[in-house]
């Protein structure tokens, strides 16, 4: 009975954390949406990419080419710095060396480059994760930018599945 009420323990610390992460992530960028269904699990490490430098990527002087992104299948995310923060938008590309070079010139998103810079970060997720992925960032940062495919995601019930925002990654990996 001892096993059963620790791993109890286990799991509603991990719910706890889950819902802390939100809440943290809502006081940085808000929200424009209420409560969502919530995902399977505590959220995963997919090990968003940084420069060399240990920086988020300014989308207009990435090179997705040098970067290795043509023909690379993941999810990935763009936002905006400075005093008031701004999720863009989050999605999933079989190529993202092309989409992302497509969203440089944006019409919907050139408008919030000039606010302090527009980052971006890419994950390379096995293709059959990433509907889950972006089904559920969109749920939470609840970006500027909307993801036509989101409401198919919602309707076709696809399960979310929770991972760490960039700049939310477990330290010490």
């Amino acid at each position: 009975m001892l096993e059963f009420a620790s791993i109890r323990g286990i799991f509603k610390k991990l719910e706890y954390l889950n819902q802390r992460q939100k809440q943290i992530m809502l006081g940085l960028f808000g929200s424009k949406s209420s409560a969502k269904e919530a995902p399977v699990g505590p959220p995963v490490d997919i090990k968003w990419v940084r420069s060399a430098k240990g920086k988020f990527h300014n989308l207009l002087f990435l090179d997705t080419v040098s970067e290795g992104l043509d023909g690379k299948s993941g999810v990935f995310t763009i936002w905006t710095g400075g005093v008031k923060p701004l999720w863009l938008y989050a999605g999933s590309s079989g190529d993202l060396g092309r989409v992302l070079d497509d969203f440089i010139d944006d019409a919907d998103l050139e408008e919030h480059y000039g606010r302090s810079g527009a980052y971006v970060s890419w994950a390379m997720v096995k293709p059959e994760f990433q509907d889950g992925i972006v089904r559920y960032l969109n749920e939470v940062m609840n970006p500027e930018v909307e993801n036509d495919k989101v409401k198919q995601l919602k309707k076709n019930k696809v399960q979310m599945i929770a991972v760490f925002l960039p700049g939310q990654e477990k330290k010490g990996d």
